[in-house]
């Protein structure tokens, strides 16, 4: 699932008008009783993995659609969750989308396209204010990325 993980976050990264990713895996174990055999323990392994992908203020609806598509195409595992979003700048606030257990089943680009492009005309709808600020972006949290510094260092982040 690593592996999935990296290369998912590694196709996302190298698409147009995303300006940041960040990863983050994290594995907790648990044990119980064995309900069969009183003296033995049953150890269960909890993975999750969440990606947050901050894109250039002036994305399009079509570049925005294109990181849940692209993930679900690397990823077939609902313990990933995405956050997906696109800061204000001049005509619209900014927009953050989740996706919570979504990565089992691929999602259609017309599918994701429909959902950024209610996002941008919501955006850029006079009056329409954020009611929080977009996700934290800390870079504790990242994945080893090639990319990454040079994308960080384009854009002052």
């Amino acid at each position: 699932m690593a592996e999935e993980v990296r290369t998912a976050v590694r196709a996302v990264d190298d698409l147009a008008a995303v300006d940041m990713v960040f990863e983050k895996t994290s594995n907790a174990q648990t044990t119980s009783p064995d309900p069969d055999r009183p003296e033995c323990l049953v150890v269960s392994n909890h993975f999750s993995t969440a990606v947050t992908v901050m894109m250039s203020p002036n994305a399009t609806p079509a570049e925005a659609a294109a990181v849940p598509t692209t993930m679900a195409k690397h990823i077939a595992w609902t313990g990933v969750r995405l956050i997906l979003a696109v800061p204000a700048a001049s005509g619209h606030i900014a927009t953050t989308v989740h996706y919570d257990g979504t990565f089992d089943q691929t999602i259609p680009i017309q599918t994701s396209i429909d959902v950024a492009q209610g996002l941008s005309l919501l955006a850029k709808t006079p009056h329409v204010r954020c009611s929080r600020a977009p996700p934290s972006m800390d870079r504790s949290a990242t994945a080893p990325n090639r990319d990454r510094d040079r994308k960080s260092e384009k854009t002052g982040f």
